[in-house]
């Protein structure tokens, strides 16, 4: 049963939702309809405003120009006379123009409006009233004077923008082809990004199809690149992805067959040997119990060191650094084996800078140093010598050399899982040692590299990160 808590087995349900084509295709078109919105909010105010100061221009021209006119039929006639004015301005009055004439008692004289005349007197005057009271803001009466004394008003001028027929022609010919605009803008917009979106979802589906076949274990998936850059990492860290894991692969194998093969033997030899003794085929020596019991070492001290490495290669693996007195730390590692170099005649010798401290995990380093001591010692010969020096003045360097040599074709190989040399098949060790070297210089951010010095020696070097004065110790 799932965990709902957690989530356990709800794998098809985590996959639901919307496709990157779709989100990436919805984006586009939505920031598409934005940017069209405010385009079209913009050119609809544009033109409002300048409908608004055409109108404004206009009006006041035709005004002035439309007032004069009446100001003279006026003085002619010597009174303000609905022909008289109408002989006057109608040469100049057309549909988009108005003219409204009172007298000083506020009586409409004379009334023009939409290309046709209204009769003041009857029931267009009512029209008339109506259309003032509807273009209040346009049509406002200015008085009309002779010679300082108020002879009456004018409200003069022309519709607004949208009135005339001219106007709205423009206008409707702006929406029509805004309208066309607009729609084929957003469908050539709509083409592009269905092309761009297509190409970057087949990218990125590409992509996951590949991973899920990683994950699958499939070793041998081809993650093409040529997209977006983003994606194109993605691939590329894939691809080292599955080369790592495909040679994690071949060393696990190899490591699951060695350390079968490293069980199987000295398991073999102890198990004959002991059903030899139990069948009474072969006597019980002290000397046949003490190789069973040297076998059983070798076994105990594989399977030790094989659960050792598994320890500190797990990530919960954290180390506990603290200050390490490098010459404090250098007599404990060789005191160790300072008897064997007696009693095999080899010349040891341990130096460190003085006063030098350095930031380490001191037990994790401790083994890391004693199994590369070890293993000089196991390969160097009797009366040849061993050099154990540690230095500062920047990175940190613990380095141990040996007489001897190490063929060129194996020193890529020294730190492999259970490797072991031509010279050293029958030595005893897990051959783990320097693999778990390797782990715990990596451990503290540093390294460990082998190789031969030209003079006859082999020199192990590791190196830590840089050191600290004694005085800031505390």
């Amino acid at each position: 049963m799932a965990d709902r808590r957690t989530g356990v087995g709800a794998g098809p349900a985590a996959r639901k939702g919307s496709t990157l084509f779709a989100r990436t295709l919805g984006a586009f078109l939505t920031a598409l309809t934005v940017l069209l919105a405010l385009l079209a909010v913009a050119v609809i105010a544009g033109v409002g405003v300048s409908a608004r100061s055409w109108t404004a221009s206009r009006n006041r021209e035709t005004g002035a120009f439309l007032q004069s006119l009446v100001l003279a039929s006026y003085r002619s006639r010597g009174g303000l006379d609905a022909e008289a004015i109408a002989g006057a301005t109608l040469p100049y009055l057309d549909e988009s123009t108005f003219l409204f004439v009172f007298d000083p008692n506020g009586s409409i004289v004379f009334a023009w409006r939409r290309g046709e005349r209204l009769d003041s007197a009857g029931a267009d005057g009512g029209s008339a009233r109506n259309f003032l009271r509807r273009h209040a803001v346009e049509a406002q009466a200015v008085e009309l004077r002779d010679g300082g004394r108020i002879i009456g008003s004018v409200a003069a001028g022309v519709l607004s923008f949208a009135d005339e027929s001219a106007g709205r022609g423009f206008l409707e010919t702006l929406a029509i082809v805004g309208s066309a605009g607009a729609a084929g803008s957003f469908l050539l917009a709509v083409a592009v990004a269905f092309v761009f979106s297509s190409r970057l979802s087949r990218h990125a589906a590409g992509l996951a199809t590949g991973l899920a076949r990683l994950a699958a274990g499939e070793r041998v998936v081809r993650f093409e690149g040529g997209g977006a850059r983003e994606l194109d990492q993605i691939g590329e860290s894939a691809g080292v992805l599955q080369e790592k894991l495909a040679e994690e692969e071949r060393l696990r194998g190899q490591w699951a067959a060695d350390v079968a093969h490293d069980l199987r033997t000295p398991l073999a030899a102890l198990r004959s040997q002991l059903e030899a003794m139990t069948d009474g085929v072969l006597p019980v020596t002290p000397d046949r119990l003490q190789r069973a019991s040297t076998e059983l070492s070798r076994v105990e001290a594989l399977v030790a060191d094989l659960g050792e490495l598994s320890r500190i290669e797990s990530p919960s693996m954290k180390p506990v650094f603290a200050d390490v007195d490098a010459g404090r730390f250098l007599s404990e590692l060789c005191q160790r084996f300072q008897l064997d170099a007696e009693k095999r005649g080899i010349m040891f010798a341990c130096t460190s800078d003085p006063g030098l401290t350095f930031n380490a995990d001191g037990h994790l380093l401790h083994r890391a140093a004693t199994n590369v001591l070890q293993n000089a010692f196991q390969h160097v010969q009797d009366g040849g010598r061993v050099a154990v020096s540690i230095m500062g003045g920047g990175p940190i360097a613990i380095r141990i050399e040996n007489t001897g040599s190490i063929p060129a074709e194996e020193i890529p190989l020294v730190f492999d899982r259970l490797h072991r040399g031509e010279h050293s098949r029958h030595a005893p060790g897990s051959g783990l040692g320097l693999t778990i070297a390797r782990a715990v210089m990596e451990l503290h951010g540093g390294g460990i590299r082998i190789a031969n010095s030209g003079t006859g020696t082999v020199i192990v070097e590791m190196s830590l990160p840089a050191a600290r004065p004694s005085s800031a110790a505390p």
